[in-house]
């Protein structure tokens, strides 16, 4: 029996002109595993909204052909219905969020099938403990990490029980610990007879799970593979399908060596820098410096999800004021305020970093004085894919599309020291590859980069030191060559320790 069956769908959003589905035929048998992936913008999250419903009753435009869940038309069915049937996690956590506790955000979803009490409180303690996460019990949603309301998201999900789950993007805020777990999750609810359809760019912890994998190309399923074969594409051919690794294990140090800077890039150190947030004890006596002569200055940050990364570089660009510590440039102790001035971050949340009525505005905002602007906003749109939306609104776009404007706005900032946190969260392999190389650019012409960053494909093709926190502190500092991949997959695998944190990372 199949669980879901699209019959010549296609679907245009109102407004917008060729994006969307052409043509699909897709039917997804009862307890199937279906992996879709492909480029940003190729169709795959407006694949997955037709089967939860969100279109038609949310997101407006042209419809055609029919789609069916367990025999139901989604044109016809309440959205209740749907949603005893189907349940959805997306890429972004907050936009599924309702309560402001954990406990009570678990429970919601149950609360809205109008489930007995005493079954509600079992679903929720069985949520946190199958995903090992009772120590998030009882918090509040703002004090988690993305990675820890991720969890929340896919708990809450877990609760109610539906027969199909549709995840969006999934993994595209966890570290590589938790990416894990949830991969033993999806195993899980697979053995027990789901339906499961994953849009994902990350594709290594889904091959064992996959019953099929579908590549999408511009609103169409252009081929299927089983899993096992494609474990035998040749990497050019990932390359030119825009596809990220499927086997971590294959990854290797790109053969290919930058020459140094042709602009001086400035000296950083930082000198015991400890942070206290509510009392309790996050970061303790951080010490590292970068000398321009090094010719380092593209340095990943590590670490596990709520160690406190996205808090250290809020404390070093001048967003977040030290309890304890300095911070020099070219030997010269700045405030916070000089630093948030000098310095650059772009945030894993997008959305908070986006103000303007089109792209191009948004990488003019603030750098109204920078010589020839407009060539450079050109150049930068054109390597990051982004040309033919310069026009359009940013709230517009998808999730690895903002991801790519907020970068494009730093690559055009004057700012010689340049912050990024998880640039790569819902980037395709193609679209991670233009980051690598535009950040590549930025360090040639002397800016000196830090990237927050649990991806291995990323870090491998990117970085050339790496800066590990782990309870509290830098553990390891390494320069990354073909001797030290094996250290730095060690510790992206490395089960973390139960010690509970309190960081937006």
């Amino acid at each position: 029996m199949n669980a879901i069956e699209l019959k010549n769908v296609c679907f245009t959003y109102q407004g917008v002109k060729d994006t969307g589905l052409k043509g699909v035929n897709l039917d997804v048998k009862q307890g199937e595993f279906l992996l879709l992936t492909g480029r940003s913008g190729c169709g795959k999250t407006t694949l997955t909204r037709l089967i939860n419903g969100l279109i038609p009753h949310f997101f407006p435009g042209e419809l055609s052909g029919t789609v069916l869940v367990n025999g139901k038309d989604v044109q016809k069915a309440s959205t209740y219905e749907l949603a005893e049937m189907v349940g959805s996690v997306f890429q972004d956590p907050r936009s599924q969020f309702f309560t402001t506790n954990t406990i009570s955000e678990v429970a919601f979803g149950c609360e809205n099938l109008n489930l007995p009490s005493a079954q509600i409180n079992q679903r929720v303690s069985d949520a946190f403990t199958a995903f090992q996460i009772e120590d998030l019990k009882n918090r509040s949603i703002f004090s988690l990490s993305s990675g820890e309301k991720q969890k929340i998201a896919l708990a809450s999900t877990y609760a109610m029980r539906p027969g199909i789950y549709v995840l969006d993007e999934p993994s595209a805020n966890l570290d590589i610990h938790a990416t894990k777990m949830l991969g033993k999750l999806l195993k899980t609810l697979k053995e027990q007879g789901a339906t499961i359809i994953v849009s994902e760019h990350r594709l290594y912890y889904l091959m064992e799970l996959a019953d099929r994998v579908i590549y999408m190309r511009d609103g169409e399923l252009l081929q299927e593979w089983m899993p096992e074969q494609t474990l035998k594409l040749p990497e050019r051919e990932l390359v030119e399908k825009g596809l990220r690794a499927f086997d971590l294990d294959m990854l290797t140090l790109p053969e290919h060596q930058l020459p140094p800077p042709s602009a001086p890039m400035p000296a950083f150190a930082v000198k015991n820098i400890s942070i206290n947030l509510s009392g309790h004890a996050l970061l303790r006596g951080i010490n590292f410096s970068v000398a321009p002569q090094d010719g380092q200055g593209i340095i990943g940050i590590t670490g596990a999800n709520g160690v406190g990364k996205t808090t250290l570089v809020k404390c070093l660009c001048g967003l977040l004021k030290r309890q304890h510590g300095s911070v020099e440039v070219d030997g010269h102790v700045l405030s916070s305020r000089q630093r948030a001035r000098e310095m650059y971050f772009v945030m894993q949340d997008t959305d908070y970093q986006l103000f303007t009525e089109s792209v191009e505005d948004e990488l003019r905002l603030g750098n109204q004085k920078v010589p020839e602007l407009e060539a450079k906003i050109t150049d930068a749109l054109a390597m990051l894919g982004l040309s033919e939306y310069r026009k359009i609104h940013p709230m517009a776009l998808s999730g690895g599309q903002k991801q790519r404007v907020t970068i494009a706005s730093a690559a055009v900032n004057p700012a010689r020291i340049l912050f990024f946190d998880e640039p790569t969260s819902g980037l395709d392999g193609e679209n991670m590859r233009s980051v690598s190389k535009i950040l590549e650019a930025l360090n040639q012409n002397g800016k000196l980069i830090f990237i927050i960053s649990h991806d291995l494909e990323f870090l491998l093709n990117t970085c050339r030191r790496i800066i590990h926190l782990q309870n509290g502190t830098v553990t390891e500092d390494f320069l990354l060559t073909e001797k030290t991949v094996d250290k730095l997959k060690s510790l992206l695998f490395a089960e973390p320790e139960n010690n509970r944190q309190s960081s937006t990372k």
